[in-house]
């Protein structure tokens, strides 16, 4: 910001993904009343291929509205965080963006980021390839329930969350019973399979494990950022959360110096299968700090 204080001008919301919000909102529910009739085997293609897609994009507009990047009014995204969690099945998005602002402020340390896996699970998946990818196939049940509840500092249950659950049950109740259950069967699939044993789930994977030196984050730089409102860019995102997708590709250009050399991925696909199946790579492979220290390295960099 010293060098390129111009990047302030790249803050704030976008407009734009208020429309594709609810552009997406609409495409799955949709689709899913369609699949409905499909035989099980379509239908579990279908949301695979398509759905895991149209949900992972909405997930990472819910991430948007954590920033504040949707709406100026935090009290709007978090109106809109819950509308576009509809077709997500889980009740997360309130749970989401508190955890997931603990994990910014927090980064590493094991008792305010949800995003660290735990010692004992880390050493219980060791560096065994099927269980690996057993983790990564349940990885929407490990990330939304299991570690939030082994961060005994936050406590999960609050105003907005159980709002969060009494709108989804009510919303997801609603459209079972106008559309049937396969209906629900179909968006509960294309969650599972958005955050989980997917390519785009490789981006859990490529974001905080060390794959090159001591590098923490890393970004992402393939096509698949079309299709998830370039949450590829993510060192980018953490130096400047204030920046909303549409315009992190400029924060890059703006400042190639502190981008160019830093390793980043091309395929989240890659990611995925290399972390199942190269023996070398554990859960271990995240930075890990504790409270101190990672205050003592912000009073360092301030």
């Amino acid at each position: 910001m010293k060098k390129y204080p111009e990047l302030r001008q790249l803050f704030g919301p976008e407009r734009r993904s208020r429309y594709f919000g609810v552009a997406l909102v609409f495409a799955q529910l949709s689709l899913s009343v369609w699949a409905r009739d499909l035989p099980f085997w379509q239908l579990l293609l279908t949301s695979y291929v398509v759905g895991a897609a149209l949900n992972h994009g909405m997930w990472v507009l819910v991430h948007e509205c954590t920033h504040n990047l949707v709406f100026r009014k935090p009290l709007h995204n978090k109106l809109f965080s819950m509308f576009l969690n509809f077709p997500n099945v889980i009740p997360a998005a309130l749970a989401f963006s508190k955890y997931h602002l603990l994990h910014h402020g927090h980064q590493g340390v094991m008792e305010y980021d949800a995003d660290m896996p735990a010692h004992p699970e880390a050493n219980f998946v060791g560096n065994s390839a099927w269980k690996k990818f057993l983790y990564m196939l349940f990885f929407t049940f490990i990330q939304g329930v299991v570690h939030p509840n082994r961060l005994k500092t936050v406590k999960l249950w609050d105003r907005w969350t159980i709002i969060n659950l009494l709108v989804q049950v009510t919303f997801t109740s609603w459209f079972g019973w106008l559309f049937g259950g396969w209906a629900v069967v179909f968006l509960g699939l294309s969650t599972f399979f958005a955050l989980g044993f997917h390519p785009l789930g490789g981006r859990w994977i490529s974001e905080h494990y060390i794959v090159h030196e001591e590098q923490e984050t890393n970004s992402y730089y393939g096509p698949l950022n079309k299709i998830s409102f370039n949450v590829g860019y993510h060192n980018e995102h953490h130096d400047l959360p204030q920046v909303p997708w549409s315009r992190l590709p400029q924060v890059k250009q703006t400042a190639p110096e502190f981008y160019d050399g830093l390793y980043s991925y091309k395929s989240w696909g890659f990611a995925l299968w290399k972390f199942i199946t190269d023996s070398r790579a554990t859960l271990f492979d995240r930075m890990q700090r504790s409270e101190e220290t990672r205050k003592r390295k912000k009073e360092t960099d301030c």
